[in-house]
């Protein structure tokens, strides 16, 4: 379990704002915590990246706000991972590091290769820092848009 002190403060100040920037605030700062996670990914993903080719695993990691999953339940959701897990190669060829649908066997493993995990210890290692980023980033928001809205 994670103890978040401040949150009910915070939700309280978010809902004075109205919707609108509400999204827009949660959004921001749920991009802003998953980019954290990115940069960690990159960063252990670099290590499996070979110079003399053209395909990079670090180069393909994305975040994507899924915009059907808010639509369907009305909660934010951000998405981190690797571009070209279940595509045909043709397609996969043209994303910013290449063809890099091996990722998933090296995150996993296969029967002859053991794991090689880069995105689940950039999680484990991020978690804190992520929710830290999310929460300092929307009570900063929150504070400017009061701001906004009390000065007109």
């Amino acid at each position: 379990t994670i103890d978040i002190k401040g949150l009910d403060e915070t939700m309280a100040r978010l809902r004075s704002l109205p919707v609108k920037l509400q999204k827009k605030g949660i959004q921001s700062s749920m991009r802003k915590g998953a980019n954290k996670l990115k940069r960690a990914i990159v960063a252990n993903a670099k290590v499996f990246d070979d110079p003399n080719t053209k395909e990079s695993i670090a180069k393909n990691i994305y975040v994507q706000t899924d915009n059907r999953y808010f639509r369907r339940t009305g909660n934010f959701k951000m998405r981190v991972g690797v571009l070209g897990g279940g595509k045909t190669k043709a397609r996969n060829s043209s994303y910013p590091g290449g063809d890099t649908w091996y990722w998933r066997l090296l995150e996993f493993g296969t029967v002859n290769m053991p794991a090689q995990p880069f995105i689940r210890p950039a999680l484990q290692s991020t978690q804190g820092v992520m929710l830290e980023t999310v929460a300092g980033s929307l009570s900063v928001y929150i504070d400017k848009e009061l701001v906004k809205l009390g000065a007109q």
